[in-house]
């Protein structure tokens, strides 16, 4: 839901904010993201980025953040993806947030923020020229990896519990969904 939007907000109105989480800015207007997330999301929110920081590190593919962190598109856009993946040719422009898009962005479904998600984030993230976009789904067990593909998304599939995730990203990463979606202690 929009929160403010006149007049549009800025990166400085965003970073003035006297709170931590809870807020995006897109296309200068605030957007409330609250409620926290539920168990279900946050577990393979927390699983997946486990799973790829380790690996990602040993390789030295580049780094790999979970929410929430600042991801700042332009004057006017922050955002905080779930997970997000940096590949070490783009490092530099990591600073105490990352200043354009990432390689990655990952994010994880809940009921209050779909749409969200769905819609204006994915929209939001091609502008932008993010390289894939990935859309869990934590009551399906599901992940769906979105490829731009000049301006438009190609969808390379959505994956189940059984499936097993690569990314021409991640060369070398093998990341079966069951690590993610497996059962609870």
């Amino acid at each position: 839901m929009p929160v403010r939007a006149d007049p549009p907000k800025t990166v400085a109105d965003y970073m003035a904010l006297p709170i931590e989480w809870g807020v995006e800015l897109i296309d200068g207007v605030f957007y409330d993201v609250t409620p926290a997330p539920g168990a279900r999301h946050q577990r393979a929110a927390l699983r997946l980025a486990a799973f790829l920081e380790g690996r990602v590190r040993r390789r030295k593919l580049g780094e790999v953040f979970i929410s929430p962190f600042d991801v700042v598109l332009s004057k006017r856009t922050v955002v905080q993806p779930d997970v997000v993946f940096i590949a070490k040719a783009h490092l530099d422009r990591l600073k105490e947030r990352l200043e354009g898009a990432p390689d990655i962005a990952i994010e994880f479904l809940s009921k209050a923020h779909r749409e969200h998600d769905l819609k204006r984030k994915k929209d939001l993230y091609l502008r932008h020229k993010l390289p894939e976009y990935w859309i869990g789904d934590p009551d399906l067990g599901t992940i769906e990896i979105l490829e731009r593909a000049g301006g438009r998304w190609i969808s390379r599939g959505v994956f189940g519990a059984d499936g097993i995730l690569r990314s021409p990203l991640l060369p070398g990463i093998a990341i079966p969904l069951s690590a993610v979606f497996g059962e609870s202690p």
